[in-house]
């Protein structure tokens, strides 16, 4: 097998299929001759800055566990851009990163991921249905500090059937293992005839045990929805998620009477979740929920107009922070209802003031930095929410 450490260049400004496509000069022009070359461990696939596509770049090449096939940019200017296809980036290898490009306007997924061990980073994709998707099959994929903006494009939007649209998601994992970190999620709101609005940050349908740490979601419809009895197994820790959307959640999950569920092992560690917008409501779970269905630890939920908590049956809760209603059970061991005190909140502030009662009211989970990298504990006890109070020197 050979072992590549070859680099092979697109430019769609000035580079020609019938070149050779090894260096700056002799750049290919089309993302279909790309995809015509086998790549292999080492190789890189690097796309012109400042360049555009509009078509889809299917990518078969695998790398090695140790050798991964890279798709970048080089150059100077923006990032290159492929848009307009129906999934604009597919990824069917695997051991690929995928890395520094723009994707725009996709009708289906800006990025999908069908092989295994894919690594995503430093890409932006907005205006698709799904702006990353997981396939079901994949596995052990990585999704790291990627820009995923206004994916608001609905991929079913029927008046009849009742309760089929889907779309606006930020994420969709329907795979198992994926790490989804240090992503900005932001606008994954669109209008639906069966719901109103419809739309999230990061969406679970038949994904299992995976990851979603650390990550921003500014004005979702939803921070995440889980249906699908295949989903299972899936932590959610150290998130902010920051709504004014009307009718948002920020979470959803539900048990067994439940057309799409149950769904079994969700875990939300110190998320911090704050919805200003009207008709609101923070943890939904429903139709037999319970503690095999969810378990929250050391979390801030804030609704200013609606429910904080809403459930059908008792589940794992304990030492979360709640300000809003609570329908449906009582708070849990070392929980409480009350205002979180945040720093300054109309400035986007949600760090701890002295007075906050999330401050010591977590319990270890295993977690050493909070969202922005500060060490946890800094005390005696991990704080509630995904910032760790620092007192002033």
């Amino acid at each position: 097998m050979r072992i590549g450490r070859h680099t092979y260049y697109i430019d769609s400004l000035a580079g020609n299929d019938t070149r050779s496509g090894r260096s700056p000069a002799e750049a290919w022009r089309s993302l279909a001759r790309a995809a015509r070359v086998r790549l292999h461990g080492d190789d890189r696939l690097l796309l012109r800055r400042g360049s555009s596509w509009q078509t889809e770049l299917d990518l078969a090449s695998s790398g090695t566990a140790s050798r991964a096939v890279v798709v970048g940019s080089y150059g100077d200017g923006a990032p290159p851009l492929i848009h307009g296809g129906a999934t604009c980036v597919r990824i069917t290898g695997s051991f690929v990163r995928l890395t520094g490009i723009a994707v725009r306007e996709c009708r289906w997924a800006g990025v999908s991921l069908v092989g295994s061990f894919v690594r995503v980073d430093h890409v932006r994709v907005r205006g698709a249905a799904a702006g990353i998707e997981v396939t079901p099959g994949s596995r052990r994929d990585e999704i790291l500090h990627n820009e995923l903006i206004d994916n608001n494009r609905m991929a079913v939007l029927t008046r009849s059937p009742r309760d089929d649209d889907s779309g606006a998601f930020g994420i969709l994992l329907r795979g198992k293992g994926t790490l989804v970190a240090y992503n900005r999620i932001e606008g994954s709101d669109a209008f639906s005839y069966d719901y109103g609005r419809d739309g999230s940050a990061v969406e679970v349908y038949g994904g299992r045990d995976n990851t979603i740490v650390r990550n921003v979601a500014v004005d979702d419809h939803a921070f995440t929805e889980l249906g699908n009895p295949q989903s299972a197994g899936n932590t959610y820790a150290y998130n902010l998620f920051v709504s004014k959307a009307a009718g948002a959640t920020f979470l959803v999950t539900r048990g067994a009477r439940d057309s799409f569920g149950p769904v079994r092992g969700t875990r939300v560690y110190n998320t911090t979740a704050v919805l200003t917008g009207k008709d609101s409501k923070g943890v939904v779970c429903y139709d037999g929920c319970g503690p095999g269905i969810l378990r929250l630890r050391n979390d801030v939920v804030v609704v200013t107009a609606g429910d904080a908590l809403e459930a059908d049956a008792p589940f794992d809760e304990a030492h979360d922070v709640f300000s809003g209603g609570i329908a449906g059970v009582q708070v849990g061991p070392g929980s409480v209802v009350a205002e979180p005190r945040f720093r300054s909140p109309r400035n986007g502030n949600f760090r701890l003031l002295p007075s906050s009662p999330a401050i010591e009211r977590g319990v270890p989970l295993g977690f050493l930095r909070d969202l922005v990298g500060t060490r946890v504990p800094l005390d005696t006890a991990p704080d509630a929410g995904c910032f760790e109070y620092r007192r002033a020197r």
